[in-house]
């Protein structure tokens, strides 16, 4: 478990600001948010590159400058630091050097994989490439933990299906703790064990996706039935006098007589969440 307690980190101004949180191991977490929200420096703190004040429990450990928590934990996001004549080759070799856990032969084979010239400068390689080798390059590591800050940038929708389907195997292949952030919940809730959401420096929603999908549902009926519920209502539609409506069943507690409930997706239920949480 990694637990983060009163966590605060400031750039002149607050960035996350008593930010708590808990992460279960070897599930597959979404930090969503929108941008500048802070997921990228919390997950810089995650990291261990990241001064702040508050608790961080990561391994047993605090995280910040400790080589223990930092040689089980990667980070790989399209900001990280590189010389930029450093080839995916030269990084693959400086990687298997700095982590035991590095499998340099599964990092060539994913860069093929997402047909990422490992030969050419870092510098000379397009966004979704960049993005698709760092992708590479952070689960090859294989680490305990594995960080993968918005690993979708710049890369087409058919190898964004890719993506997620690597990360899947992944986990599959090599268990681990993997927080991947993102503000695209809409393609990545297919492959997310739990979902935080990350707004105005707090963590608002924190939940695992099967307690997601059974606290928000969706309520069908007539209108008649469905006009008489007002608690709990995340979104509410009309038609032809019949209503569909999207509740949170944490502040409703039961199924109203008259209107049947049916699941939703993990989209929906953060989507409709989210914008409650916008909204207040």
């Amino acid at each position: 478990m990694i637990h983060i307690n009163n966590l605060n980190v400031s750039f002149k101004e607050p960035v996350l600001d008593g930010l708590n949180v808990d992460l279960a191991p070897e599930l597959i977490h979404g930090l969503i948010g929108p941008n500048g929200a802070g997921k990228t420096t919390l997950m810089r703190v995650l990291a261990g590159q990241q001064r702040y004040s508050g608790t961080v429990s990561e391994f047993g450990e605090e995280p910040w400058d400790n080589e223990s928590t930092m040689s089980q934990t990667i980070y790989a996001g399209v900001d990280m630091p590189l010389m930029p004549r450093w080839s995916g080759k030269k990084i693959f070799g400086l990687a298997a050097q700095r982590w035991q856990s590095f499998d340099e032969a599964r990092a060539h084979e994913l860069a093929a994989r997402f047909e990422v010239p490992v030969d050419k400068p870092n510098v000379k390689l397009s966004l979704g490439q960049r993005s698709a080798l760092l992708l590479c390059f952070g689960l090859a590591a294989r680490c305990r933990l594995t960080l993968l800050d918005e690993p979708y940038l710049g890369i087409d929708a058919e190898r964004r299906e890719l993506l997620y389907r690597t990360v899947l195997e992944e986990q599959e292949l090599e268990v681990r703790t993997i927080v991947l952030s993102t503000h695209h919940i809409n393609e990545s809730a297919r492959v997310l064990d739990a979902v935080h959401l990350l707004y105005d420096g707090k963590i608002t929603i924190s939940a695992t996706a099967p307690e997601l999908q059974s606290r928000v549902v969706a309520l069908l009926g007539p209108n008649v039935r469905a006009d008489q519920v007002s608690t709990g209502v995340l979104s509410r539609e009309k038609s032809a006098g019949y209503s569909r409506l999207i509740v949170d069943m944490s502040a409703l507690g039961s199924v109203p007589e008259g209107l049947r409930a049916e699941p939703v997706d993990l989209e929906t239920a953060v989507l409709a969440l989210s914008a409650r949480t916008e909204a207040n």
